[in-house]
């Protein structure tokens, strides 16, 4: 594999130096006749003398160069003078092959791998100083380093000189060096990873990304310590675009972030084009960072990709390892690695029975799974930082200017579409009435669970927060998010963990969180204005309840928003879902009153087993039909029927799969863009 190398600026600067390189075959005929040639030079014109004495010049300087390598070589390996004529012969034929930059330099080189590799005979001296010029000229390694490694890899795993270039050079080629340490980690790991019963018939090259086969990282098996964060310091989801004239000629966003975390801009000036391609550049989202420390395992270096399961940081999926620690204390050996999640791995051929999963909905078409306890979470996550009596959560709420703990927690479950989880959907911002209906229904412990919600005080009284991960079953155990703590004027929203240092824990208040089934074919989370359904009001769930759609097209009103979206259904090839509901985008168009939007509006409907079935609103049911109710068509005794499909066929669609489920929520996620 190395002697396949061809590097362009070898060949280049070889020819460029090919006149000086013919100067040591003839340099001590010139050296002899440079007598010859000043005589001759007398009787010459000038303009012949001036080039024949630099030429005779040029080839004596070389000579003398070479005396100069030679004795470099002798005295930098202690060679004795008898011996230097084939070292001579070595070095000579080196730069005869388009090595170095000077006959010094590769005497300087050689003299470098035969004291890196002093067991080297004479022909492998020469091949692996050429092996090591290749490594330079191609990849960068200096000499010394590259023979180190090579050095390090035959002494420990028996590989021959040829092989451990080689599997140097094919590091290199496949991206192990990307953090520019690989020679560094052959140097300090080989000695280990032999102690540990590595042979050279174990040693292979990665491909960068590759699975390890047959090998998870599991809480409780190999897992002693980890950690996950997010920053959203550097993020930005919206770029404007400026011309030269500084006048405004477009704008890219990413509308999903934006939703998530309000707006963070940055305004950029191309000198011509449309600068998309720029701007894209400039977007930049959430920071995310990852260790853990686990039971030492060798198979885990840089470049490969792992299987990990961890649910105290909520890692699981396939991850690119970016970083690898490994150390022996006291006979124990443990590894540290660090994971990349810009690299989260795509689909291997090892091991494809797990997903990178990094948020808490699918991004793909049909239906994927998720939990409402993620939903909840990253909602609470999205607002860390906000701050002051007046900030989102209240303002959500309704109620500004007040002590927000309990109003942060009730706006966080409704914001995130699971508003029915808070108290059976109630409302209130009081943290003593959240504990005693907690406690009424024997849903109250004093052992802290990832989502329920942690009261502090007399009575649960005082303070109120959201339990984001547990480490043990002490009262104390736990991190949580909580709204309205110290560290800002008006308070502020911030992650905590109070270890023994909070001696008022009450207890905690548990939440049944579903597991939440995601209809979502359209690949998109909505969030927005949030309409929970009280309890109390009669349903008929879903039922199969129709209008043709197919009949209708093309017959609305014209000028109506009902008449564009049939026209944008006729334009899309007139779509359909499994089920046989007209589609639009993967959004399955349905009919509703106007408590929950309007005609063109991208709605969430959440059933009461956690189903979420993203929306369009297609039509209206309108208050002058005779069995209209503010929920839904009343179909009788008394019960709404909340959502009215648009049917591909002229008779039920297939919703066997929902019948009955109540809606217990609709979240409106704003205009459908395509209108």
């Amino acid at each position: 594999m190395i002697d396949d190398f061809s590097n362009p600026s070898r060949e280049v600067a070889a020819q460029a130096r090919d006149l000086e390189k013919r100067f040591n075959n003839v340099a001590d005929v010139f050296a002899h006749a440079g007598e010859a040639f000043t005589a001759a030079g007398e009787t010459l014109t000038k303009s012949v003398t001036a080039p024949l004495m630099a030429v005779g010049t040029a080839a004596i300087k070389f000579s003398a160069d070479s005396q100069d390598a030679f004795q470099q070589f002798a005295a930098a390996t202690g060679t004795a003078t008898e011996e230097m004529g084939k070292y001579k012969d070595m070095i000579n034929n080196v730069y005869k092959d388009n090595f170095g930059e000077s006959i010094n330099d590769v005497a300087e080189a050689m003299a470098t791998v035969n004291q890196n590799m002093s067991y080297l005979d004479d022909s492998a001296l020469q091949r692996c100083t050429e092996y090591a010029y290749t490594l330079s000229d191609t990849f960068g390694y200096d000499v010394a380093e590259s023979t180190r490694a090579a050095d390090t890899l035959i002494k420990n795993y028996g590989v021959s000189a040829r092989e451990a270039f080689n599997l140097i050079t094919q590091g290199a080629q496949s991206g192990m060096d990307y953090s520019g340490e690989m020679i560094d980690s052959i140097n300090e790991y080989s000695v280990q990873f032999k102690k540990l019963g590595l042979d050279g018939d174990k040693l292979e090259v990665i491909q960068k990304g590759k699975i390890i086969p047959n090998f998870h990282i599991r809480q409780g098996e190999r897992i002693t310590d980890s950690s996950y964060s997010e920053n959203i310091d550097n993020m930005v989801n919206r770029v404007y675009i400026y011309n030269s004239s500084n006048q405004k000629i477009g704008s890219i966003s990413n509308s999903k972030w934006a939703s998530r975390f309000g707006i963070f801009q940055n305004a950029i000036s191309v000198d011509s084009g449309n600068g998309i391609k720029e701007a894209k550049a400039e977007l930049h989202g959430v920071d995310k960072t990852a260790s853990l420390t686990m039971i030492g395992d060798c198979r885990c270096v840089s470049g490969l990709g792992v299987i990990i399961e961890d649910f105290r940081t909520g890692l699981k999926g396939k991850f690119w390892i970016e970083n690898d620690s490994h150390q022996w204390n006291s006979g124990v050996y443990t590894t540290t690695l660090e994971l990349a999640f810009k690299n989260i791995m795509d689909k291997q051929e090892e091991d494809e029975e797990q997903e990178a999963s990094s948020s808490a909905s699918s991004s793909a078409s049909g239906t994927g799974t998720s939990d409402a306890l993620n939903d909840v979470l990253n909602q609470a996550r999205a607002w860390i930082g906000i701050s002051g009596t007046t900030n989102e959560a209240t303002q959500y709420y309704g109620y500004n200017g007040v002590a927000w703990c309990c109003i942060f927690q009730w706006s966080v479950f409704n914001k995130s579409g699971h508003g029915n989880l808070f108290m059976g959907g109630g409302k209130t911002a009081s943290c003593i009435n959240v504990t005693q209906w907690y406690q009424a229904r024997g849903k109250f412990g004093k052992t802290p669970k990832a989502g329920a919600l942690v009261v502090y005080g007399p009575g649960g009284g005082s303070h109120i927060g959201l339990v984001e991960s547990v480490s043990g079953s002490g009262i104390n155990d736990y991190v949580s998010i909580e709204g309205n703590t110290s560290g800002a004027t008006g308070g502020l929203a911030a992650r905590k963990r109070y270890g023994n240092r909070r001696n008022d824990v009450y207890g905690f208040c548990y939440i049944d969180y579903p597991v939440t089934t995601i209809s979502v074919g359209s690949g998109t989370a909505i969030s927005g204005t949030t309409v929970n359904i009280p309890s109390s009001v009669p349903q008929t769930g879903i039922t199969g309840n129709y209008t043709c759609y197919p009949q209708f097209y093309g017959r609305w009103n014209a000028g109506t928003t009902q008449r564009r979206i049939s026209e944008i259904w006729g334009q899309k090839g007139k779509t359909g879902s499994p089920e046989n509901i007209a589609t639009i985008d993967g959004y399955y168009l349905i009919a509703v009153t106007q408590k929950f939007g309007q005609v063109g509006d991208i709605v969430c409907v959440v059933l009461a087993n956690g189903t979420r079935i993203n929306c369009m609103i297609a039509d209206e049911k309108n208050p002058g039909d005779s069995n209209y109710t503010e929920w839904g068509h009343d179909l009788g005794g008394g019960k709404a029927d909340v959502i009215e499909w648009e049917s591909m066929v002229y008779g039920f669609p297939n919703v066997d799969k929902w019948r009955g489920q109540r809606v217990t929520t609709i979240i409106n996620g704003g205009r459908y863009k395509g209108l």
